[in-house]
């Protein structure tokens, strides 16, 4: 129960309320209505003397209930006459991601049934093929009973005045739910009311850490349409596997679409979905059409029991084809949902999301800051943000890692300074021609300039001098490849161990550096998202854009925790542009470096 209420899990009982001869008479004759009975058996059940080990496990299920994480059904016969009760020992169990387990039959919590006695229980799983059929009909056979769909019983919900007398017994404190195991010998030792302190609690800085993705998936269950804003590293894509194995379970859906931008991210994909494919009832095949794959064909052909996962380009096409059928019991995934709102893509993709059962939008920073166009076209075709999970709540959680920043300061140059005046000459001339810049090319224009400052090189050259541990396992983000070069210049003086990662390059650069044989890796847009490195540990920004989605993506990166090192801290460095004197306003950098600041003071609050 304890690692259950951990994962931040729910519990359905049901049990079979202990009639008597006298009120079973009582109901036939009609002295009493049948639920009035029930209702004070299981009151006057809850209401007796009890030993102080079932007090203790009253207050725990009392505590479950008040926290809304209990729900407790009675299952009566419907022919009463005949002194039955619901005897049947079934359980399920199902986590996040549709995988299920099934047992039937029990032993009696005594040592006697644990110990000596000759018992039998069975025990289904449906990740094995050979019982997989048989767990699903364990399973569905008690969501019938639950809904009081199963024939000879009738199952009602507690009594308010049962649920009132258990109630009463709920500890007036919160338990603190440890889930170090207490061995038989410490309780044998040890008080009743000892063993409840270790057995039933845990400090109450123990919270569950991945709670956010089931309340994740519950509010998209709930809208079937619309964005879940998650930091990175905090498990976008395991919810949405795990939404989709839930909708392919319960016959929502039977063909799935996943989109994106970027080979990496949609290897990604395949990658962890041939297992779920596999284990899905019934078994789904993945496609792929993107790259050098080319299997959109093959999925128009027949949608159903399909994953197709495709590149956002290619989208529109597949999308045009589907029929009303097919689009209604169709699940869209759009992953880094954000780049769905570009003039491209709305030009794409307008008016073919009509009829789709479920689209699912993912991305740790879906709006797009100053064009307030693309983002009205992600909410109109995708949906509006349903959930969100930030980067300040993950590190409090433990999930993502604490952070040291390094921000280093540096003053533009004459030639700089030179070039925004000849920009700013230049916008004027422009607007006496009659053929004025627009605000977004000016001010792209401008931020190129602060962008591949050749200022900012010195700086950081004697930052690394007294710093090269920080290029170890190292990604340096920088606005252009001759820009990139400059950088390379000054590493080389200190490692040999760099490479490169733009859009020409091999793919094998960014896995030999995932698999730590390259140390640093310098690199333009291709890696800011949706790529998984736990073994990152710094990141160099000598560029990021003003909106802060680039910067989000860029450091989410490192953010990440790493099994091989728990004890990581990520290490984020930043060029940042002295603030004008003769301006109160924040230059761009000055607000990063702001906002950086403050997320260096965030720490875990859970041990």
């Amino acid at each position: 129960m304890k690692a259950l209420i951990h994962a931040g899990g729910k519990m359905q009982l049901i049990a079979s309320p202990k009639l008597s001869d006298e009120d079973v008479e009582a109901i036939i004759k009609g002295l009493k209505q049948r639920e009035e009975i029930i209702a004070e058996v299981t009151k006057k059940e809850l209401e007796q003397e009890f030993s102080e080990v079932v007090k203790d496990r009253l207050a725990c299920l009392a505590w479950l209930l008040s926290q809304q994480l209990l729900d407790i059904k009675l299952a009566i016969p419907k022919n009463i006459r005949h002194r039955g009760i619901y005897h049947e020992k079934l359980g399920i169990f199902e986590d996040t991601r549709g995988n299920i387990i099934a047992f039937t039959g029990s032993a009696n919590e005594s040592a006697t049934a644990l110990i000596n006695n000759f018992e039998c229980i069975d025990v289904f799983c449906s990740w094995q093929t050979a019982i997989k059929d048989r767990t699903l009909r364990k399973a569905d056979n008690f969501n019938k009973l639950w809904d009081n769909q199963t024939n000879n019983l009738d199952v009602i919900e507690l009594p308010e005045a049962a649920k009132k007398s258990l109630l009463q017994l709920c500890p007036n404190e919160k338990p603190e739910l440890e889930l170090n195991f207490v061995s038989q010998s410490n309780f044998k030792s040890k008080s009743v009311s000892e063993n409840r302190d270790r057995g039933y609690q845990i400090e109450t800085q123990a919270k569950n850490r991945w709670q956010h993705q089931i309340e994740a998936k519950n509010a998209f269950l709930k809208y079937r349409c619309g964005i879940l804003e998650m930091a990175t590293g905090t498990g976008k894509t395991h919810t949405a596997i795990s939404i989709l194995q839930h909708l392919v379970n319960v016959r929502e859906i039977n063909t799935i679409i996943i989109t994106t931008t970027g080979t990496d991210l949609l290897n990604q994909w395949v990658e962890q979905l041939y297992t779920v494919a596999s284990n899905l009832n019934p078994q789904f095949r993945v496609l792929r059409h993107y790259d050098k794959f080319y299997e959109k064909d093959e999925y128009e052909l027949e949608s159903e029991n399909s994953i197709l996962v495709i590149s956002s380009k290619s989208l529109r096409n597949v999308l045009r084809t589907l029929t009303y059928s097919t689009r209604k019991n169709l699940l869209v995934i759009y992953d880094e949902v954000h780049g769905f709102g570009s003039p491209q893509m709305i030009e794409d993709l307008t008016g073919l999301s009509d009829g789709i059962g479920y689209r699912l939008g993912l991305s740790a920073t879906p709006e797009r800051e100053y064009d307030s166009e693309g983002t009205e076209f992600i909410e109109e075709h995708i949906g509006s943000v349903i959930y969100q999970f930030g980067i300040e709540e993950a590190i409090r959680r433990g999930i993502l890692c604490e952070l040291d920043y390094y921000p280093i300061e540096y003053e533009p140059s004459d030639e700089d300074k030179g070039k925004i005046q000849s920009l700013y000459r230049s916008q004027s001339a422009k607007k006496r021609a009659g053929n004025p810049m627009s605000k977004k090319d000016f001010w792209t224009a401008l931020a190129r300039v602060h962008k591949v400052s050749i200022a900012k090189l010195p700086y950081f050259e004697q930052f690394i001098v007294n710093n090269l541990e920080i290029l170890k396992q190292c990604i340096i983000f920088v606005e252009e490849r001759q820009y990139g070069d400059q950088v390379i210049d000054i590493i080389h003086k200190h490692i040999h161990n760099f490479h490169t990662y733009y859009a020409e390059d091999n793919q094998q650069n960014l896995i030999d550096f995932a698999d730590g044989k390259i140390s640093c890796l310098v690199t333009c847009h291709k890696i800011s998202q949706g790529i998984d490195i736990q073994s990152l540990r710094s990141v160099i920004l000598f560029s990021s854009s003003k909106a802060k989605l680039e910067t989000i993506q860029r450091i989410g990166r490192c953010l990440r925790k790493d099994r091989k090192n728990p004890n990581k801290k990520a290490i984020i460095v930043d060029l940042v542009r002295n603030q004008d004197e003769n301006k109160t306003e924040l230059n761009s950098d000055q607000l990063r470096k702001e906002w950086l600041t403050d997320l260096l003071k965030i720490r875990c609050e859970i041990i």
